[in-house]
């Protein structure tokens, strides 16, 4: 993990410099679905997505038929 990008970010913010990441966004660069959620209220189009979160992967065949989706379809973890 990066742990300096976010470090670097609160530096900058704290000396009041003008070229910094945006704080409240920090937690996106991290997770998959924070980030897509980001990008499209930036306005630029996105895959579909859905977060999903039984443990037992239950809630994937409705996420698939939610959001009409044909096979193949790729499931992965929110971080990393």
């Amino acid at each position: 993990r990066e742990s300096a990008v976010d470090y670097s970010d609160v530096l900058a913010a704290l000396l009041g410099l003008h070229v910094h990441n945006d704080l409240g966004l920090s937690s996106a660069r991290r997770d998959k679905g924070l980030m897509k959620t980001a990008v499209a209220n930036a306005g630029l189009r996105v895959a579909k997505f859905a977060r999903l979160t039984a443990q037992d992967g239950s809630d994937v065949p409705n996420a698939i038929k939610s959001l009409e989706l044909d096979f193949p379809v790729v499931v992965k973890t929110p971080r990393g």
